[in-house]
């Protein structure tokens, strides 16, 4: 997403947006259950680890400190708080998770403790992260392989154990490398910090389909993105070349099952609806707008013939704000998309150059939010297919 607009001061202020340690304490008060008994038992046989002292929030109010986070799920002692999707994950997915979590209730000592601004936030490549990754990915395998491998990773040990001990803080589900079942996401993003100026990630994402995928000739990242302005606690109002993009912005209702806010990330100032029939359809995808040969590709899938598909970017803003995307591997000549990527950060304290809750996580198919915020996109272009199309 390439941000042109400076960063801009409003007058109205009177939205608030709550201190990420307003949002801890507000989750920390909701009622809370223990582990499912069948994760449990299994987990205390593979681990040797008691953990009925696990706690899990499952409450509106862990759902928006998870969304501040831009996690799926956090952990804080002996608490596993859930996002508002994990209901909705599937099974084996939803284990996993619960699993993972369950795992950073050991690491941190299961004790309780009170949410607040102190309170550090992990990245995927903290030592306690990746251990907690690998054993809840393989709790599912069968006791052979799954002996076999925890000995590698933690040495061996009968039963397996916990090796790692950090202090309470805030640990996320977080993963360098994103492997759904169609393929795998590598996400090379670095933090830019720059007081005073554009802060935010610039890097790369690259996409490569699994052996096993549907095969196709073109393969695309096309993404959406919400922009929130945290000075005034709504969505960042573009302007000039760029304004076209507030207008087809995703407007949730109660009931939606989808965000408001997500808009196709593309450059308005490029393109115009159609008028004509006969006029080719307007791109959703990133790349028609920004090419950058040396670090943007489309990839392909034949056999096993894979050549994975990359998207440079550099979202970022000098003002206070909070970015999320979600973006897909899409089959062009097919329509299939392969899996979606969602990720964010937060511009906290852009003076001192103070980049947060950088995330990403993969998915094995679109959000509703997605597919609403590129039906949007069509129907604003007028494109093929949209109720607003030409007819003539």
């Amino acid at each position: 997403m390439k941000h042109h607009a400076p960063a801009q001061t409003m007058q109205d202020h009177t939205a608030t947006v709550p201190s990420p340690a307003n949002l801890l304490e507000r989750a920390a008060s909701e009622s809370a259950e223990s582990m499912p008994n069948a994760l449990q038992h299994r987990m205390q046989a593979r681990f040797g680890h008691d953990f009925g002292h696990v706690r899990i929030h499952a409450g509106p109010a862990s759902a928006a400190a998870a969304e501040a986070l831009g996690a799926r799920a956090y952990t804080v002692g002996r608490d596993v708080h859930l996002g508002r999707e994990v209901p909705a994950l599937p099974p084996d997915e939803r284990q996993q998770l619960l699993a993972h979590e369950a795992i950073h209730t050991a690491q941190q000592g299961a004790g309780e403790v009170h949410p607040s601004d102190a309170l550090s936030v992990s990245h995927p490549d903290d030592a306690a992260e990746r251990e907690a990754h690998t054993l809840a990915e393989h709790l599912g395998h069968r006791p052979s392989p799954s002996l076999a491998l925890r000995d590698r990773v933690l040495g061996p040990s009968s039963p397996a154990r916990i090796q790692r001990s950090v202090a309470p803080h805030i640990q996320r589900d977080l993963k360098g490398k994103h492997t759904v079942k169609d393929g795998h996401f590598d996400v090379n993003l670095k933090t830019e910090s720059h007081p005073g100026a554009k802060n935010g990630m610039s890097g790369t994402i690259e996409f490569t389909a699994s052996d096993k995928a549907p095969d196709s000739k073109n393969i695309r990242l096309l993404q959406v993105v919400r922009d929130q302005n945290l000075e005034t606690g709504k969505e960042y109002q573009w302007t000039g070349d760029e304004a076209d993009r507030n207008k087809m912005m995703t407007k949730a209702t109660k009931g939606s099952g989808f965000r408001s806010g997500f808009f196709v990330d593309h450059s308005a100032a490029l393109a115009n609806p159609r008028t004509s029939k006969a006029d080719p359809a307007v791109s959703p995808y990133y790349r028609d707008y920004w090419p950058n040969a040396a670090s943007s590709q489309d990839g392909s899938k034949q056999g096993k013939t894979v050549k994975e598909a990359s998207l440079w970017d550099y979202p970022g803003s000098s003002g206070k704000r909070r970015f999320t995307f979600e973006t897909a591997a899409k089959g062009t000549d097919t329509g299939y998309i392969f899996a979606t990527l969602r990720w964010g950060f937060t511009i906290s304290d852009p003076a001192k150059g103070k980049v947060t809750n950088e995330h990403a996580k993969a998915y094995r198919g679109p959000s509703r939010t997605f597919v609403r915020a590129v039906s949007a996109f069509n129907e604003f272009y007028k494109n093929p297919g949209a109720s607003t199309g030409p007819t003539k």
